[in-house]
């Protein structure tokens, strides 16, 4: 269904139940199609847009209304109409006279104290990129001191607007658009995501890394945390694309097109997608290789990365790569990853300098939320992450930690804000029984029972810590393009877990055959369905000598 129909059918079924349509100019409980004794419907999404973007934003409030949600709009100008309701609509040609932070949170608090409100989605930049462009304020969060690192005293944050509701803490997103064709394409962006082809993206999982270069005990915690949370606490059903921007791993990547790389591994479609390193605001860290500095990747290039299905929900945990508020409007990479039509579907990323044991705890937060309990929207999953961090600390990466460790958390919970709309559901794979015949002897088949009806792929894997094929010596001297060449092939030998893949069509209750793995060992079985929406599951299977 194209948006213009959507909006029509919106606005039809509304009409027909006699209300006005959401965040029309009839939101007060007298207004058009509302008796003196009816209440207009409890808000569940809003949005806080200029009147400018009204129109461009019809299509959003019809797809919500269409996901059974109640959306309003709330404008900059009845926000700041000194008499106007909370919920009501001024004239469209009202002036426009800027808004305080104070004033928005103050609105919402009055929506949110009626309403079971649960989405609240800004429409606006902190700092728009055009003379008298609509700016739609970020709090501002007080930044804890860390030993040795000069810092601003305060950040910007959307967190501020994370009010409680009768129906729990409003999730907070905020497309940061300064035009009405901005607006157009993020709308179109997210109603296609909820729209499109489903397919093997769903439960892949693109993740990319920097050199932590902080001193050596710092280091090791960080790379043992990865490499923990990549082979013991990422569900198996998931397929994980690793790169490591480190010259002597085995999956770095040759160092002269890491951001090339990252562009092509985003491009292939993902549900999630992360980096973790260091950050800066319109760029990834450097690596160093042989006495030259190369990127990882900055907000240019990454900015232009197409991915035509299977947009992910994109984690920088890495400083200042979402200061949106940055002068004179210039955006960061965050803002750029978003703003692209063909971009990420979502970005959360931190407005200023974040420390390392507060990402490490958000990075085990995300795989036991993002993967495990699977929040339904991009929105609650963000608010999820937060609150689950508390969970899962790391007593030994305390020991780096300036003052009491829950500021910490209090501060990184505001650092980290979501561009995007917060109340899209998250393209998870459906969940699929796996079983096996138990252990299974060296040169058996292996007989897999899958609960499934219908076209499926088939993998037998390592697990993800072992390396099946033989690395090379990447060269300390010569030819620095036989270095990177090196580089290159060592990656693709460690991403490759792959033993053995079948296509089939699956008749429930047969069982499928794999061929015999060629060792001892544990291993396991992925199985991805086909069709509109695809479904995911993994057993592990025990091969014995």
């Amino acid at each position: 269904m194209n948006f213009a129909a959507y909006a029509i059918v919106s606005l039809l079924s509304l009409l027909l139940q006699g209300l006005a349509p959401p965040g029309g100019q009839g939101d007060d409980a007298t207004g058009p199609g509302l008796t003196e004794t009816e209440a207009p419907p409890p808000v569940s999404y809003l949005i806080i847009a200029p009147e400018l973007f009204r129109d461009e934003l019809e299509p959003l409030l019809a797809f919500h209304t269409a996901l059974g949600r109640t959306p309003s709009i709330l404008t900059l100008e009845a926000i700041t109409a000194p008499s106007a309701p909370a919920t009501a609509s001024p004239d469209a040609a009202s002036a426009l006279v800027p808004v305080t932070a104070d004033q928005i949170r103050n609105a919402v608090e009055a929506v949110a104290r009626d309403n079971p409100l649960r989405f609240l989605l800004l429409v606006g930049d902190p700092a728009p990129r055009r003379d008298g462009g609509p700016a739609v304020p970020a709090g501002v969060g007080r930044k804890v001191a860390y030993p040795g690192i000069v810092d601003d005293d305060t950040f910007p944050t959307d967190w501020t607007y994370s009010v409680e509701s009768r129906a729990g803490r409003v999730a907070v997103g905020r497309f940061p658009v300064s035009t009405e064709a901005e607006v157009t394409a993020m709308v179109e962006k997210t109603v296609r995501y909820a729209q499109g082809e489903g397919g093997a993206w769903q439960r892949r999982l693109a993740l990319f890394g920097g050199p932590a270069n902080f001193n050596p005990f710092v280091d090791a915690l960080i790379e043992s945390e990865t490499t923990r949370l990549l082979d013991e606490a990422i569900p198996y059903e998931f397929d994980v694309d690793f790169v490591f921007a480190k010259p002597n791993s085995a999956y770095a990547w040759r160092s002269d097109d890491l951001g090339g790389k990252i562009s092509r591994e985003l491009g292939e479609g993902a549900l999630f997608s992360a980096y973790f390193g260091h950050g800066m605001p319109t760029a990834l860290d450097l690596v160093e290789f042989r006495d030259r500095y190369y990127s990882i990747g900055d907000a240019e290039q990454l900015a232009n990365v197409s991915i035509p299905i299977g947009k992910p929900v994109f984690f920088a945990l890495a400083c200042h790569t979402g200061a949106f508020d940055q002068p004179g409007g210039a955006l960061s990479l965050a803002e750029g990853l978003f703003l692209n039509p063909d971009g990420p579907i979502a970005v959360v990323a931190s407005s200023r300098t974040s420390h390392p044991y507060g990402n490490a705890v958000l990075g085990r937060a995300m795989v036991a939320e993002l993967l495990t309990t699977r929040p339904p929207t991009v929105g609650e999953a963000v608010l999820a992450v937060k609150r689950a961090m508390g969970h899962h600390r790391m007593l030994v990466g305390e020991f780096l930690v300036p003052g009491d460790v829950r500021t910490l958390f209090e501060e990184h919970a505001a650092l980290y804000n979501l561009l995007g709309d917060p109340g899209l559901p998250i393209r998870y794979p459906g969940s699929l029984r796996v079983e096996t015949e138990g252990p299974t002897r060296l040169g058996q088949p292996i007989q897999v029972l899958v609960e499934h009806s219908g076209k499926a792929t088939l993998t037998l894997e390592t697990r993800r810590k072992e390396i099946r094929g033989a690395l090379e010596l990447v060269p300390a001297t010569g030819a620095v393009e036989e270095a990177f060449a090196a580089m290159a092939r060592n990656h693709d030998v460690a991403v490759d877990k792959v033993v053995h893949r079948v296509d089939v069509d699956v008749r429930l209750g047969d069982a499928i055959v794999l061929p015999a793995a060629p060792a001892a060992g544990l291993y396991v079985v992925k199985v991805l369905t086909h069709g509109t929406d695809s479904a995911a599951g993994s057993v592990f299977v025990d091969v014995r000598p």
